[in-house]
């Protein structure tokens, strides 16, 4: 990243964030700290320091503002990782292959909202107001792609599959809340909202 572009990317950020700029001028090594950041995203392009950026605001706009030329620079640096992994074929046999059977190389899966597992959990779910599903990332390296959306994690979240019923659907939400351990089913540690 060049200088300009570097100031390119600043301006974007501050767009972004824009307590940011107000909370560099207090620091009283201003100069030190613009010299670190530049080094840091030297080897970013603007493009991904820019999508970084957008990424960075859309998971998580309670980083620390130090914290944050270190953060755009990781995730740069996974983008260009995957940009160089060769892609595997599609095809197979002249049959269409996926490495991930789970959300078929999408990287997002439907599960059940934190309002239905509660609606589940106090034996409420099905009336009116209470059955709703939300989109999450993949844990496969399709779901990296979609960094700034909560991560799929097996052992909190349920996939919203579609059964033979919606009422089958239904018991098995209750069943899977039914079975979680007791400390995991406090409503903010569950699923997204």
């Amino acid at each position: 990243m060049t200088d300009d572009e570097y100031g390119q990317w600043y301006r974007n950020h501050v767009a972004h964030f824009p307590e940011f700029d107000a909370w560099a001028a207090r620091k009283p090594d201003a100069d030190a700290i613009t010299a670190v950041w530049r080094r840091t995203l030297s080897r970013a392009s603007l493009d991904d320091a820019t999508d970084a950026t957008i990424q960075l605001y859309g998971r998580d706009t309670q980083s620390p503002y130090g914290r944050h030329a270190v953060i755009v620079a990781g995730i740069c640096r996974d983008q260009e990782r995957r940009r160089r992994q060769p892609s595997r074929s599609r095809y197979v046999d002249g049959e269409p292959t996926y490495e991930c059977l789970r959300c078929l190389d999408q990287g997002r899966v439907s599960v059940w909202r934190r309002k239905s597992m509660d609606a589940a959990r106090n034996g409420t779910l099905g009336e009116g107001f209470t059955v709703y599903t939300c989109a999450v990332a993949c844990d496969c390296r399709a779901g990296e792609d979609h960094g700034w959306l909560t991560r799929y994690d097996p052992a909190k979240m349920l996939l919203c599959t579609p059964r033979e019923s919606h009422e089958a659907e239904l018991q098995e939400l209750r069943d899977f809340v039914a079975a979680m351990p007791a400390k995991t089913r406090e409503p903010q540690e569950w699923t997204p909202n």
